[in-house]
């Protein structure tokens, strides 16, 4: 009985665990398309590029794709940056200008990093 009480709570740690990822994952693509789509009519990216940010399985697929053409390093530093991006403009938007001063200069620095990987990634 015992044992089969440990086997019990060990799995529900474990469904606790995909449950936490799962939300994880939700949130992530909604930031990322709440916060990237006005990227999109900046020029800082285009919409194809937006569709594959937001979605987990976009990034995967291009990240598999560029693997297999030789440009993984490029194309994850690519994503990896528009997370940043999306997150930096995230915190912006909920702490405000006053209490992240120097959110703007990020968001600025992302942006130009991005253009330059936008031309030869993704």
């Amino acid at each position: 009985m015992l044992c089969f009480l440990g086997l019990l709570i060990d799995w529900a740690g474990v469904g606790a665990l995909f449950v936490l990822m799962g939300f994880l994952v939700v949130r992530e693509g909604r930031v990322m398309r709440r916060q990237l789509q006005e990227e999109v009519s900046l020029g800082t990216v285009s919409g194809d590029q937006y569709r594959r940010a937001s979605s987990i399985l976009g990034q995967m697929s291009a990240r598999w794709t560029a693997l297999t053409q030789g440009s993984w390093k490029r194309t994850s530093r690519f994503y990896d940056l528009l997370g940043e991006l999306a997150f930096k403009k995230d915190q912006l938007a909920h702490l405000g200008p006053e209490r992240e001063p120097e959110a703007a200069l990020a968001i600025e620095r992302l942006r130009a990093q991005i253009v330059v990987l936008a031309r030869r990634s993704a």
